[in-house]
């Protein structure tokens, strides 16, 4: 029997918390920024934003889809979520994986 995909849970983004780690979610915003040297974007819905760490999805910066580099771009994320290291420099770090 072929294994089945976990189902991702379809969550605004303002609800994405520490509640949430370990979870499987879906997450539409807006593309705010995008670093190629770390593969790393930061997409937001209004006042909530979310940090995405995509270098599993793109191989090297000078192969990155042309999407990324267009600020305000609608996009939907697919991952678990996972706390960061840098959440000590924010009120509240999240981060898709």
């Amino acid at each position: 029997m072929p294994q089945q995909v976990e189902s991702a849970t379809a969550t605004r983004l303002a609800s994405v918390s520490s509640a949430l780690l370990s979870r499987k979610l879906r997450v539409a915003g807006w593309l705010l920024h995008y670093d190629a040297d770390t593969s790393m974007l930061m997409m937001h819905d209004g006042e909530d934003a979310l940090l995405v760490d995509i270098s599993l999805c793109v191989r090297n910066a000078w192969r990155s889809p042309r999407w990324v580099f267009e600020s305000k771009t609608v996009i939907m994320v697919v991952g678990y979520v996972e706390s960061s290291a840098v959440s000590r420099d924010f009120p509240r770090v999240i981060t898709v994986h």
